[in-house]
């Protein structure tokens, strides 16, 4: 389904309930700035959802909820800041995730740790990374293909320190 270019600003709770399964998602190039926890929570069997080129700050727990199906998500050109813990609990079988040219400066240890098996591509360039564990791309052991820049790094080691 294509809701792109509908400026769209903020999505709901159990926004798409009614809707038949669907397997792709394009909500880009809207101006989207607030996810609802439990926004896409009704759609199981997504593999692809698009939210490039909108004007997201932060991505609430619970965001994602149920996408356990969901491939591939595009969150670049936004402006998310930090990715917490358990962001993107839900998303087991993700193969792909682009973040490229958000603001991210903060990533929590346990953000990528549902898809750590899974996850084979990460785009990352274009950010502020400063505030990580080097831990949390060491547990990305299927992963193939990164794109990062990272600069001013105060990186902790692996235990956390």
């Amino acid at each position: 389904m294509n809701l792109s270019d509908n400026q769209i600003v903020t999505l709901p709770a159990n926004a798409f309930a009614d809707l038949p399964p669907l397997k792709e998602l394009d909500l880009s190039h809207n101006q989207i700035v607030t996810l609802s926890a439990n926004a896409f929570a009704d759609l199981t069997a997504l593999e692809h959802l698009d939210l490039s080129f909108n004007k997201i700050v932060t991505l609430p727990a619970n965001a994602f909820a149920n996408l356990t199906e969901l491939k591939i998500l595009n969150l670049y050109y936004n402006q998310i800041v930090t990715l917490p813990a358990n962001v993107f609990a839900d998303l087991t079988a993700l193969k792909e995730l682009h973040l490229q040219s958000n603001s991210i400066t903060t990533i929590d240890r346990n953000a990528f740790s549902s898809f750590a098996s899974s996850l084979t591509a990460l785009y990352f360039y274009g950010n502020n990374l400063q505030d990580y564990s080097l831990s949390t791309f060491e547990e990305l052991t299927n992963l193939t293909r990164m794109f990062s820049t990272i600069v001013n790094c105060r990186c902790k080691n692996n235990y956390g320190k």
